[in-house]
């Protein structure tokens, strides 16, 4: 497999960096399994979030027509 050729900042210039394939794939799929898993979190705290104000929508509700 051929190599992704990157430029890498050191303080005495750029400098080519050589990464294998399966590598780069490894690294951009573990990132975005992450960014998943944090969105996944992020909507589940939204749902559970929504579900808290109509429970409490429909409690007030029961308690005005009781």
């Amino acid at each position: 497999m051929p190599n992704i050729v990157i430029e890498k900042d050191t303080n005495k210039g750029t400098r080519p960096v050589f990464i294998r394939n399966d590598e780069l794939v490894n690294v951009l799929a573990g990132n975005s399994l992450r960014n998943i898993a944090k969105t996944l979190k992020i909507i589940t705290k939204i749902i559970f979030n929504c579900k808290k104000i109509i429970d409490l929508f429909i409690d007030y509700h029961r308690s005005q027509y009781s």
